[in-house]
């Protein structure tokens, strides 16, 4: 392991589809079929409910899960129990907002693998009844911040209680590789990836030449993407690329890059960055080597020329 903080946590799409036709009418009875035709479908269509994960999006629910983590791990009276204090000082919050988005994408119907089942590491800070009606205080208010309705909160929190209810209480445990050769495990796993990932978005986020593209400003600002759900679907992708148990869930490169029109200049500096990060926790150059080996096979899809 190329990081020398603790690692403790266990292993741990949106799809937009678009439907289009054109009709052509030359008679009144073809036209009385194809309207009653019509209404059906649109009946049938609204019948189908999308699913809370759907409605809410993988950002959003990042971004609230981010919020969530910052704001029950910074909390004086959540902060006086032992098992809370320990978490937030023995524990990286990049992997427990990765956790936790996973997690809470998969309750709300995702696609994700939780990398741990978080209800059970919830049940064993064995927080008395007060925490816990405060903790959930917290957690509407962390929600709500990132744009979640109180309907899909509610709905969201009913799912997860499901969940808490049936777990047992399970302390956080070193995560084991089923390929011990592999550029995962050479990594160290989940957690130092997210904590890569983490320090590169943060970085990247604020670089002047990214910030210089205008269509890259507009895409962060716009609502849709949040600097959480970056950090999340980066972290899978890369954990995915160097041979680790998960599926990234996230659009293509392609399709993910089409509008933001990004220059080679733009690649360089972010591999610059990302270079320093790589250098800042010490990762050893062979694996250095085959990270922006697999990066570099995503550049035609990301850069316009």
């Amino acid at each position: 392991m190329f990081i020398s903080r603790s690692a403790t946590v266990n292993d741990a799409v949106i799809s937009y589809w678009f439907h289009s036709y054109a009709m052509k009418q030359t008679a009144r009875n073809i036209l009385v079929s194809l309207a009653v035709l019509g209404v059906a479908a649109i009946g049938s269509a609204n019948a189908v409910k999308k699913s809370l994960y759907d409605r809410i999006g993988i950002h959003k629910l990042a971004q609230g899960a981010s919020n969530c983590i910052d704001m029950e791990f910074s909390d004086k009276m959540l902060l006086m129990n032992d098992h809370v204090k320990m978490n937030a000082e023995q524990t990286p919050k990049s992997i427990m907002k990765f956790g936790l988005t996973a997690f809470l994408a998969n309750v709300a119907g995702g696609p994700q693998m939780p990398p741990t089942d978080i209800a059970a590491l919830d049940k064993a800070l064995m927080l008395s009844p007060e925490e816990r009606e405060h903790a959930w205080m917290i957690r509407m208010d962390a929600f709500t911040k990132a744009g979640i309705s109180k309907k899909d909160f509610l709905e969201l929190k009913s799912l997860y209680l499901k969940k808490f209810d049936a777990a047992q209480p399970a302390m956080p445990g070193q995560e084991t590789f089923s390929n011990p050769q592999s550029l995962y495990a050479r990594l160290g796993g989940i957690v130092p990836i997210s904590m890569v990932v983490n320090d590169f978005i943060d970085q990247l986020a604020t670089d002047p030449v990214q910030l210089g593209n205008k269509n890259v400003v507009k895409s962060l600002t716009s609502g849709k993407v949040t600097a959480a759900g970056l950090k999340y679907l980066v972290t899978e992708q890369l954990a995915m690329a160097a041979g680790g148990p998960f599926k990234y869930t996230g659009k293509s490169m392609k399709e993910s890059h089409k509008n933001l029109a990004i220059t080679e200049k733009e690649w360089q500096s972010a591999a610059a960055i990302l270079k320093k990060v790589l250098d800042g926790y010490k990762v050893p150059a062979k694996e250095q080597g085959e990270i922006f080996a697999a990066i570099s096979a995503s550049h035609n899809d990301i850069v316009k020329k």
